[in-house]
């Protein structure tokens, strides 16, 4: 879960650097979906992923982010809206 994006973007690995730190575990190391699928790891899981998103469109579409906080969208609403590929209907109507 965003092995991708942290092999991709220094930010989103830094993400997944931080929540080893703090979780005493590697998200990115876990492939057991028995595991994923325990609360404690999932949680931890689905914000770390949903951040690294976030990182992930930061860098492709600069001012992205930024211009979506007009919006009160939190940030995990945002990727999910990202990761649906729906940013750029999202992105057309704030111009």
């Amino acid at each position: 879960m965003g092995a991708e994006a942290a092999a991709a973007l220094p930010a989103a690995a830094e993400l997944y650097a931080k929540a080893k730190d703090i979780l005493g575990y590697d998200l990115l190391a876990i492939d057991d979906k028995a595991q994923l699928d325990k609360t404690d790891v999932s949680q931890p899981a689905i914000f770390v992923a949903s951040m690294a998103a976030v990182e992930k469109l930061r860098a492709s579409i600069p001012d992205t982010v930024q211009r979506c906080k007009a919006t009160d969208m939190t940030e995990p609403e945002f990727a999910d809206r990202f990761e649906r590929k729906s940013v750029p209907v999202l992105v057309a109507g704030l111009d």
